[in-house]
């Protein structure tokens, strides 16, 4: 393997020592990436949305969750007013629960599939008046800041606090792989491989069908997301 994301890692077989495929990994935004894909650039494309242009295989998923900075003293949030927060709807504090200060709403990029996750469920757009490159830094900026709030994948909260969610009724919603697995957590996060409409060579076919096996289904689940087993 590579540490460098533009240098191709190889595949080879102990055997006979011989490269069975080069394969390499390019972050990009998601339209440049679906680019890639539709040219002949690129044969798989994760995202956590499904496109009609492109085949689809669920390989796991993640859960939203909603963070703070551990100085917040708000002990938790129902989903509608997460929404609400989400939407612009909210802008103080107080109006939730908290105290009489200006909430700063965090996210990343528009284009970010975490970003066009939320505008899926929400219906618009989610409001993110500060922006960041990825979840790493985006947890760093509101552990530090106690009047923000952003939503978040499980396994990237970083030095960030958790924020308990509730649905209407004040009933708490855990975010367990258990609740997930049985539909019971609402910010579930599926993440898809997107595949183009053509044959795809033998290693990516391989690839695809080695995920459902139980040794990748593992391999899934202690990274910190949900296998499908």
């Amino acid at each position: 393997a590579s540490a460098d994301p533009d240098t191709p890692s190889s595949l080879i077989d102990p055997a006979s020592n011989k490269v069975l495929a080069e394969i390499s990994f390019h972050p990009m935004s998601h339209e440049s990436a679906r680019a890639e894909l539709k040219a002949g650039r690129a044969e798989l494309l994760i995202a956590s949305t499904t496109e009609p242009d492109f085949a689809t295989r669920t390989i796991t998923a993640d859960v939203l969750l909603p963070i703070i900075s551990p100085d917040n003293p708000l002990p938790g949030i129902s989903t509608i007013d997460l929404a609400k927060v989400l939407s612009g709807e909210v802008k103080n504090w107080k109006d939730i629960g908290g105290p009489d200060v200006p909430l700063v709403v965090h996210g990343l990029e528009p284009d970010s599939d975490l970003q066009r996750a939320l505008a899926e469920r929400l219906g618009r757009a989610s409001v993110a008046e500060v922006t960041h490159p990825d979840l790493a830094s985006l947890a760093d900026a509101v552990a530090k800041d106690p009047w923000s709030i952003a939503m978040t994948g499980r396994a990237v909260i970083g030095n960030a606090k958790k924020l308990p969610l509730s649905d209407s009724c004040g009933f708490p919603l855990l975010p367990s792989d258990l609740a997930v697995k049985a539909g019971d957590y609402p910010l579930t996060l599926p993440i898809y491989l997107l595949t183009p409409r053509r044959r795809l060579p033998l290693m990516a076919r391989d690839f695809l069908d080695f995920l459902a096996l139980p040794a990748a289904q593992k391999a899934i689940a202690a990274t910190g997301y949900i296998d499908r087993i």
